[in-house]
């Protein structure tokens, strides 16, 4: 579980697929840690992607990272707090979460 928490975040939002990007360095390669998952539902377009990494840009506390995993979009965030703004203000696109922490 450790080495799963340390990965590279990988993102093609507005960008070509395979390029990497998080909301904290938006042109390299990022690590974090994250605290916790969140499942974004299947149907959710990159617009409303960019709109959520946007949010944390502005009003989060730690890094967040967007992965596409197969068919899946996987939001990362390394502070709880984060959680709790995405919980608070995306919650319709959210259709899962996993606390890391415990």
């Amino acid at each position: 579980m450790a080495a799963d928490k340390n990965r590279t975040i990988f993102s093609s939002v507005g960008i070509p697929h395979g390029t990497p990007e998080t909301a904290e360095q938006p042109n390299g390669t990022d690590t974090i840690a994250p605290a916790e998952k969140f499942y974004l539902r299947k149907n959710i377009n990159n617009a409303r992607v960019s709109e959520i990494l946007q949010y944390m840009r502005d009003f989060g506390h730690g890094r967040t990272a967007v992965e596409h995993d197969r068919q899946e979009v996987i939001l990362h965030v390394e502070d709880l707090r984060d959680a709790e703004l995405l919980k608070a203000n995306f919650r319709d696109l959210i259709d899962g979460e996993v606390d890391l922490t415990r």
